[in-house]
């Protein structure tokens, strides 16, 4: 997921230097709703691991 991320930053970033895209959406976009979005998976996965690795020790949440 975080591939996707940067790849869809980066696509934005370019968009942005051609100046189709205003700064203000760039910010938007980029730092709020993309941001957003990396963080949270990188998040989930690594609950997952965590729940994965619990569970082979044998041990409940």
């Amino acid at each position: 997921m975080n591939i996707s991320g940067a790849l869809l930053l980066g696509l934005l970033t370019g968009l942005w230097m051609a100046g189709a895209v205003t700064a203000g959406w760039h910010d938007i976009l980029g730092v709020g709703f993309l941001g957003g979005y990396t963080t949270f998976c990188s998040d989930d996965g690594e609950e997952v691991g965590g729940v994965r690795m619990r569970r082979a020790q044998g041990r409940q949440r």
